[in-house]
């Protein structure tokens, strides 16, 4: 079973943690209730140490690196406005947010508090940011609050949160024993010793896929750029590196022998140089002639088995969904993720920003998702439609 962190804040709706501490317990998860200063005003740890049959507060030198080894969940329940902006601000003030800092698993947030609060543009701008990093965040649903108030303000049911529990626990195992490579980062072709031919490609969609499949239990070998950004620590994950587009396309087709599902987040690039200088051009030329020849196409030259999964990638400025349909139908595709690259310089949304402008097209050409989402939500999305299919 489980090992579950309860992170309790200090509001109306504090006696909702016991049901769900006992309807964890019953299903034999390890739950550590933390408790903030406040909340200990309005309840008694002893509660849930009753509940749960575990101390909650290890006794040692470190107890939120104690709490948060080991641990498959944290649950936030209830979530105030307050430990809101202080977990979207990485404030490690006290037990909860220290343990939250330390922690290597997913978390869960369950928000109650007045509606007027859960409407202020501070707790939005809040919410959105934990969105983005990642974190589900479960609004409060709408009623009568404690000081008369009617909106959205009420914790979430408690059998409601325990089933949403139970689905996230089911995915840290739904790809156990699956092999995943995702290649990730643009490429580098070397004009000069100085200077290259790349394109914007960050990696973050790549490792953002990575994260969540080794979340989900899967064993992941990561091809990444020299310079792309590489995936948290949470799982059996091997690195190799890649520097140009042939580099890549080697180093994929040796791996992709050996793995159930590819996933070419990579953003290659079409062209190289003919032929690499070798010295550095002086910049004292008007003009220089720079010829190009065509890369290796590295999906459409892998041979697919019929127990493999191939999911590609299409970033477009023009005609998006004719052009990711002609790469499917090419390169014999289980899926493609369509993005709109923004022309706008200082946009957050394409393949350098922490945004994206998907659409997912399956390999009977319809449209199963559209959504402008953090690459760290549009992760989910893509895996939850990898494993369904």
């Amino acid at each position: 079973m489980a090992k579950i962190i309860l992170a309790v804040s200090s509001s109306v709706a504090i006696y909702k943690a016991l049901e769900l501490v006992s309807l964890l317990k019953k299903d034999g998860h390890e739950v550590r209730s933390i408790l903030s200063k406040n909340a200990k005003k309005l309840i008694s740890p002893k509660l849930f140490h009753a509940l749960s049959g575990y101390d909650n507060y290890p006794l040692s030198a470190m107890p939120h690196i104690d709490l948060a080894r080991g641990a498959n969940l944290m649950v936030f329940f209830p979530t105030t406005a307050n430990r809101l902006a202080k977990t979207a601000q990485g404030f490690a003030d006290d037990l909860i947010g220290s343990t939250f800092l330390a922690l290597n698993a997913p978390s869960i947030f369950y928000c109650a508090m007045n509606p007027s609060m859960w409407q202020n543009v501070s707790t939005q701008k809040n919410v959105e940011r934990l969105k983005m990093l990642g974190f589900r965040i479960e609004s409060p649903v709408d009623g009568e609050v404690a000081c008369g108030d009617f909106g959205a303000g009420k914790l979430q049911d408690v059998q409601k949160a325990k089933e949403d529990i139970d689905v996230i626990l089911k995915k840290t195992k739904s790809l156990l024993g699956k092999k995943i490579l995702i290649t990730s980062g643009g490429a580098t072709e070397f004009i000069d010793p100085v200077r290259v031919l790349s394109n914007l490609s960050s990696g973050k969609m790549g490792a953002a896929l990575a994260e969540e499949c080794l979340s989900r239990g899967a064993e992941v070998f990561y091809l990444h750029h020299v310079n792309a950004v590489k995936p948290k620590m949470i799982g059996t994950v091997h690195f190799t590196s890649y520097i140009d587009t042939r580099d890549l396309s080697e180093k994929t087709r040796r791996l992709f022998e050996t793995v159930d599902i590819l996933i070419m987040a990579a953003a290659p690039c079409d062209y190289a140089p003919v032929e690499t200088l070798p010295s550095k051009i002086k910049s004292d030329c008007e003009f220089i002639e720079l010829k190009l020849k065509k890369n290796p196409d590295i999906l459409a030259s892998l041979k697919k088995k019929k127990t493999q999964k191939v999911i590609g990638f299409a970033a477009e400025t023009d005609s998006l969904k004719e052009n990711a349909l002609k790469k499917l139908k090419k390169k014999n595709l289980d899926f493609i993720i369509a993005n709109k690259v923004s022309l706008e310089k200082n946009s957050n949304i394409g393949i350098n920003g922490d945004l994206t402008d998907l659409i997912i097209f399956s390999s009977d050409e319809k449209v199963i998702f559209e959504k402008i989402l953090s690459k760290i939500e549009a992760s989910r999305v893509i895996i939850d439609l990898i494993e369904k299919n």
